[in-house]
């Protein structure tokens, strides 16, 4: 499958790839993370039982789609940009691009925001509709050339809600923009005090996000309350916690067909090239993904195969030995609420 595709099952309206080295978005980007690696929040540490208490400190909580993280960039022109972890960047055409007037009423320019792009689920399964997507804001680090990285969290969030969304919600409810033609919806992570975290896992894993939509959260992310966005990696202070056990991990499938068998190989620690890590039985939903890079999904007692379109290359050895190992060390949901005294 191509490489190049915006989501799994196509190109997305309106979103097209930039082929080859964009220097100039990324020595942009680059000024705005003071030359660190970007992304770096986007990857909190998992929650397990050796930090669980570190949620008694001033914390805030969101919950965090089940999507693929993307930075969301506009530049002084007006343009719209998409980057993901590897470096893949995505423009967005003129007459699909999400308004924001701004707060002065002018088209919000120079801004960047990082989020989840997120299927949308349709509720009623009878009804053909519309293929949707969803840019879940997570967070946001400059806005209309002010850079707010210094910041607390909640700062951050209550200046997006202010002279971002604020001004959207105007413009859309007098009728002086449409959604229409947008290529993507919009909606932003709530953060709330650790100590509401019940009123997340009670709520469940599917969230309602229109009268014809649902969307599927992943994990909760805490967030320590005050805390100024980081650059570069790792954040041992960012925590993130699964709302079900699931072993996930990208690996290179390559299969056999005549031993009936696959291989999953991994890259070396180093990065430099993929060995091999693993040997799996072929079945016939993987007779079209060899040589492709796959996110195995232990759910129950099975395993699910994704072809993650998105990634070039597996998982480091270390990265997939760590998960397994944090998998050992997991908190439940009672965990959290008898630390918090909510149960």
């Amino acid at each position: 499958m191509d490489q190049d595709r915006f989501t799994s099952d196509g190109q997305l309206e309106g979103v097209s790839i930039i082929r080859g080295n964009c220097p100039n978005l990324t020595a942009k980007l680059r000024t705005f993370a003071y030359n660190y690696p970007l992304f770096a929040v986007g990857f909190p540490d998992t929650l397990n039982k050796n930090r669980l208490e570190m949620l008694e400190e001033p914390y805030v909580v969101g919950a965090i789609p089940d999507g693929i993280i993307y930075i969301l960039h506009i530049n002084q022109q007006g343009d719209f940009y998409l980057r993901n972890h590897y470096n893949q960047t995505f423009t967005v055409d003129d007459n699909h691009k999400i308004q924001f007037p701004g707060a002065d009423g002018k088209c919000l320019k120079d801004s960047v925001f990082i989020g989840f792009l997120v299927e949308l689920i349709a509720k009623d399964d009878r009804e053909v509709k519309k293929q949707r997507y969803m840019y879940m804001i997570q967070d946001v680090t400059r806005c209309n050339g002010k850079d707010i990285s210094s910041m607390g969290i909640l700062a951050r969030m209550a200046h997006l809600e202010s002279d971002v969304m604020a001004p959207r919600r105007r413009a859309l409810a007098a009728g002086s923009i449409s959604t229409d033609k947008e290529c993507l919806e919009i909606a932003v992570v709530a953060y709330k005090e650790v100590s509401q975290t019940e009123e997340f896992i009670h709520q469940g894993q599917y969230v309602s996000h229109s009268d014809h939509y649902n969307y599927f959260i992943r994990s909760l992310y805490f967030v320590p309350k005050n805390q100024r966005y980081l650059w570069g990696s790792p954040i041992s202070n960012f925590l993130r916690w699964d709302f079900a056990l699931k072993a996930r991990c990208c690996f290179r499938l390559f299969l056999d067909g005549r031993e009936k068998i696959g291989s999953l190989f991994i890259r070396r620690p180093d990065g430099s090239d993929e060995i091999d890590f693993a040997p799996i039985d072929l079945t016939e939903d993987m007779l079209d993904l060899d040589g492709c890079t796959i996110e195995c999904k232990y759910v129950g007692r099975n395993w699910i195969f994704v072809e993650r379109s998105d990634r070039k290359f597996p998982y480091h050895l270390c990265a997939a030995l760590a998960k397994m190992q944090r998998m050992e060390n997991s908190v439940s949901a009672e965990d959290i609420l008898s630390l918090l005294h909510l149960s």
